[in-house]
Formats: C-alpha cells, sequence, structure tokens
C-alpha cells in the first residue's frame, strides 16, 4: 500500500509477488494467483507508462509469468491461463534465440527466461481451451465442452512438433489409444531432442553425466506418470523398472513430493489388478495397497512437521495431495468385496475397517488436530503479545525459510548470498523456536504432548462402542467414479456399499437439491433421486430396530439435509432421529452434557 500510494508500482508489484509466494508455500494456490495477476496488472501499467525497466526487473517479471502459468496449470485453470496471455501481450520476448546463448554466463538468464516464456505463451493457446472445456464437462455442459475440446484439438494438431502436448489433449478427452500412440512417438523424438541439448552437448565430465542422468529421470518419470493417467499400466511398469534399475529400488526418496510418486505407483498395480484374474488381482490390489499405504506416511509425517494450525492443515488442501486417501480407501474396499464374494468374512472385516481408517483419515485428521488443540488451549486467549501465537508465527516463519531455501537451490544458477541469509535467518528462528517451546513447557505442562501427539482415529470397534442403542453411521466418500458407503450398525452388522456414480454428476444433483431447498422451488424428485443413491444401506435395517442416525457426509453432501431425503416415499425424518457428523472420529469430542441420544439434525 505504501509502495502503491508512493507510485512506486514496480516495488508494489515485487511485495505481490513475494505475497504469492508465501501463499503458494502453504498451498493456498487461489489466494497465490490473486496476488500473482495483481502483480502483473501493476507491471504492465509501469510498462505501459514509459517506466524504465531494468534487466533484473524483467528476469523477475519472466519468472512471475512462469510461476502464474505452472500454477494455472496445476490448478487446470483454463480462464487463469487465459489471463496469462492477455497479461503477457504487453510484453515482449524475444523469440527464435540460439539456445547456445544459454551457455554464455552474460546473456544465459535471459535467454532461458525468453525461451521458456515463448514455450509456455504457445502451450497456454491450447491448455486455455482445453481446461475450459474439462471444467465445462464437469459442470454438465456436454455441448460447450465438446466445442471447447474441438478447439483445443485443431490448435494443438497445427503444431507438428508438440507431440506431447497432442497426447495430453487427447489424455483429457478420454481418448487413450490415440493419446498412446501421441506418446510413443513423443517418446522417440525425445532420445535425440535431449541428446542436442547443449547444456548436455557441451558439458564435460561429472557435471555433465549427472546432468544427463538427471534428464533422462524426469523424462521416464514422465513417462510413467503420464502412461498411469491413461491407464496404460503395464508399460507404465517398463519404466518405473528402468528408473529402479538405473536409480536403485528407493529412488523416489530424494524427490522433493516422494508420495506422489508412489501414489502412482499404488495406481498402476491397482489398475493391472482389476484387469486380472482373481489370484492376480488380490496381489497387486495389495501392492497397491501397500505402495498408497508409504505415500500417506510419508505424507503425514510432512505433516507432522508443522505447527499444529492452519499452517499446518494447508498441506492437506492440495487437490493432488487427497487423491492417495481415496485411493487407499478404494483399493481397500475392492478387498473387501472380492472377500465378501468369496464367503471370508472374517478378512472381509478386515479391509473394511482398513478402508474405514482410511477415510477417516483423510476427512477428519486436520478437524481432530484443530479440535485436540482447542481441548487444551481453549482457555487461551490469543492477543498480539500471547506465547503460543508467537510460537505458532515462529512455526511459520521456519516453514517458510525452509521452503524459501529449496527454492533458491533448484534455480539454474542459484545464489549462495541469497541461501546463505536464509540458512542464517533460519537458524535464529530454530532458536528462538526452542525458547519459545521452554517458556511454554513451565507454562502449559501438557504442551509436548499437544504439539508432538497424533490425534486418534476412531477404529469401526470403538465407533460401535460408542454409538447408543438402536443406532448406526452411515459414512460417506465419493471421488471419480465411485461412490463409497460404510454402515456401521450398534448391533455390529456392518457393511461397504460401493455405487458406480460419476463424482461431478453427485456435485450437480446436490447443488440442484440444495438450490431448490433455498429458493423455495419444487424438491421432491430431487429428494427421491439423492435418497435412492444414498440411503440404500438403510434398506438392511427398519425402524423396529433401529431409531437413530448419525450421517457423516463428503464433499457437496454436506450441502444437504439429510432429513428432507425420501426414503421408501417418506422422508428420513419421519423415519429416524438424524445427526451429522463432520467425521466419525468427532464423535468422541460431543459434550457429555448433550447425550449422543438427544442429538437432532444439523
Amino acid at each position: 500500500t505504501l509502495f502503491t500510494s508512493l507510485e512506486a508500482k514496480v516495488n508494489a508489484a515485487q511485495c505481490l509477488t513475494a505475497i504469492g509466494d508465501i501463499h503458494e508455500v502453504l498451498n493456498d494456490y487461489t489466494s497465490a494467483l490473486v496476488q500473482y495477476e495483481a502483480a502483473m496488472d501493476l507491471f504492465t501499467e509501469a510498462y505501459n507508462r514509459g517506466m524504465p525497466i531494468i534487466e533484473d526487473i524483467k528476469r523477475f517479471i519472466g519468472m512471475l509469468f512462469l510461476t502464474h502459468y505452472l500454477l494455472a496449470v496445476n490448478l487446470t485453470d483454463g480462464e487463469a491461463i487465459e489471463r496469462f496471455q492477455e497479461k503477457l501481450a504487453a510484453f515482449s520476448y524475444p523469440s527464435d534465440l540460439d539456445p547456445n546463448l544459454i551457455l554464455d554466463p552474460s546473456t544465459g538468464m535471459n535467454t532461458m527466461i525468453s525461451i521458456m516464456v515463448n514455450n509456455m505463451k504457445r502451450n497456454a493457446i491450447v491448455f486455455g481451451p482445453l481446461y475450459k472445456a474439462v471444467k465445462m464437462r464437469d459442470k454438465g455442459d456436454l455441448k460447450k465442452a465438446k466445442e471447447s475440446f474441438r478447439k483445443a484439438e485443431e490448435l494443438v494438431d497445427n503444431m507438428p512438433q508438440e507431440l506431447f502436448l497432442q497426447a495430453v489433449v487427447r489424455g483429457q478427452q478420454k481418448k487413450y489409444h490415440e493419446a498412446k500412440i501421441l506418446f510413443d512417438r513423443f517418446m522417440q523424438t525425445n532420445q535425440s531432442l535431449m541428446d542436442n541439448n547443449p547444456l548436455l552437448l557441451f558439458s564435460e565430465g561429472k557435471q555433465a553425466k549427472t546432468r544427463r542422468k538427471r534428464e533422462l529421470l524426469n523424462l521416464w518419470k514422465r513417462a510413467a506418470t503420464f502412461l498411469v493417467k491413461i491407464k496404460y499400466f503395464d508399460e507404465a511398469l517398463l519404466y518405473i523398472e528402468k528408473i529402479e534399475n538405473q536409480y536403485g529400488k528407493e529412488w523416489y526418496k530424494k524427490e522433493e513430493r516422494n508420495w506422489l510418486i508412489l501414489t502412482d505407483y499404488g495406481e498402476m498395480f491397482e489398475g493391472m489388478g482389476d484387469i486380472s484374474s482373481n489370484d492376480r488381482a488380490h496381489q497387486l490390489w495389495y501392492k497397491g495397497l501397500k505402495y498408497y499405504s508409504k505415500a500417506i506416511n510419508l505424507l503425514e509425517d510432512q505433516r507432522q512437521n508443522l505447527s499444529k494450525d492452519d499452517f499446518k492443515s494447508s498441506l492437506g488442501s492440495g487437490k493432488s495431495i487427497k487423491n492417495q486417501y481415496f485411493f487407499a480407501t478404494r483399493v481397500s474396499t475392492k478387498i473387501y468385496h472380492s472377500y465378501i464374494k468369496s464367503h471370508q468374512p472374517s478378512q472381509a472385516s478386515t479391509y473394511l475397517q482398513k478402508s474405514f481408517y482410511f477415510a477417516e483419515l483423510n476427512k477428519s485428521k486436520d478437524l481432530l488436530d484443530l479440535i485436540e488443540d482447542g481441548q487444551i488451549l481453549r482457555n487461551e486467549t490469543l492477543s498480539e503479545d500471547n506465547p503460543i501465537l508467537k510460537w505458532r508465527e515462529t512455526n511459520a516463519k521456519i516453514t517458510l525459510l525452509k521452503s524459501f531455501i529449496s527454492k533458491e537451490r533448484q534455480n539454474q544458477t542459484p545464489s549462495h548470498i541469497a541461501i546463505k541469509n536464509y540458512e542464517n535467518k533460519l537458524v535464529n528462528a530454530k532458536k528462538t523456536l526452542i525458547e519459545q517451546e521452554e517458556f511454554l513447557k513451565n507454562q502449559i505442562p501438557e504442551f509436548y504432548d499437544l504439539i508432538y501427539s497424533k490425534a486418534a482415529i476412531i477404529s469401526v470397534q470403538k465407533l460401535q462402542g460408542t454409538l447408543p442403542k438402536r443406532s448406526c453411521l452411515l459414512q460417506y466418500y465419493y471421488q471419480d467414479q465411485e461412490l463409497i458407503i460404510w454402515f456401521i450398525h450398534k448391533n455390529g452388522d456392518n457393511k461397504i456399499f460401493s455405487i458406480d456414480f460419476d463424482a461431478k454428476n453427485l456435485d450437480r444433483k446436490v447443488q440442484k437439491f440444495s438450490q431448490s431447498c433455498r429458493e423455495l422451488l419444487p424438491w421432491k424428485q430431487h429428494s427421491e433421486e439423492l435418497g435412492e443413491l444414498l440411503l440404500t444401506p438403510l434398506l438392511e435395517t427398519s425402524p423396529t430396530e433401529t431409531d437413530k442416525v448419525f450421517v457423516v457426509p463428503h464433499g457437496e453432501l454436506h450441502q444437504i439435509p439429510f432429513s428432507t431425503l425420501s426414503l421408501n416415499n417418506k422422508l428420513l425424518v419421519e423415519l429416524y432421529t438424524i445427526a451429522n457428523l463432520p467425521s466419525a472420529s468427532s464423535i468422541t469430542y460431543l459434550r457429555p452434557t448433550q447425550p449422543l441420544s438427544y442429538l437432532n439434525s444439523g
């Protein structure tokens, strides 16, 4: 604000970029995009006014555009990609540069940024309509989605060198066979492109070999990940085996977000199991579950390193981060149903409990941590001088400094001065944290238990013991093409229902029903359709043996009043007492003065 009032727009834009970086570190991607675009607008205004833009600032602007573009692609945000194109139009970055200039210390950075900006500018022409098409398809507007897909396909087909981009466009349309053919052509030509990369061609010795190995690893990683996404699992395994032969079985441990790699492993083995015979399917599903579990453990370890406040829970906000929880749940339910089919109830019960655990872990972990914090700190007043608040701020500062160091080290030409500066600040911040924790330990005896314990996830057995007599619980979890419902009854009659239903279609049905309720529009048909889909498990019981139903919604289901859904031509509230819970595990945090038997709908 100060810089803006002083007409120092370039300085104000740099501040907004730094704020955007912080939001991105904390996985608050939407806010990061807002800050980056505000910075881009200020840079554009300064440029259009004829303010002199020195080379360092021009490089800074180029990196800002690259950051914004990559984030928009990661979020599959077609509108943000198109805004990137509009804002970039005000600036000129030279094209057709000689790649050898990258090796020149005086021109290397500017050349590299210009090449990257121009590449992304070209790709944005395709990604804009492509991801707008995906969004329209998700909303159910198939006609407009088809038009945008056709536009993206026509644009990319006019780029004969962009084979991978052509494969991505086909993959997004689920034209997997076409995507595979194009991807194979990309892999065949990419080896020669890599051989002609000047960074590799004109380098010698150990450094050149290291760089080449890294380039090869990145290529094989991309191949394995893409082939998993287009469901060519056997071919993906061939690239995984290449990587393991070249870099070792535990190569993924050196990768920054290694839980995503293990999720690809799990998805690959699960997919291979889906198309195999019974015995082989079991073996592959077990293997997939093993990798999903490893991925979840790595992610949970990362989350435990953050402070127990919104900085900590932010790690779970990214879309891709949540996949492994659902995938682990999904493959556990497949194993459960296979045991039910083969009449092995004991083994089926084990996998019912596993699937329930993974679902609860995703849905309730952050909520339970925050509840647990509140149980101990509920009487603390968070004033500016409050030691808990200062401790949280120091934790956040440490997290950000570590991220800044990691980002700087990944730059093509990292600044050792900047890294040293960050490391000094990190040492001081850690020293401050130790002092703060010593003070808090004396003030709050439970402090160390609070910050280093993990809030417990309720087991199916404990849940049954906690439920009142004549009650049951319905828990929902859905993603992609599958809706999973757990029916947990006080009497121990527990089951999983897996329904093949498009998640986006379910969201649309819920939104229509919710809108009808809010605006007093006809709603009974929506109530009957959703009741038939969501309340099927209650046909396993009856009001004569059950009079209370606890509901744990998921996603858009939190919007609807379950009491108004129809079951056997009656509203659910006419048959049962209904109580909503944010997670099954949260049932243990209900106030003792509020007996479970008297909970109302809400």
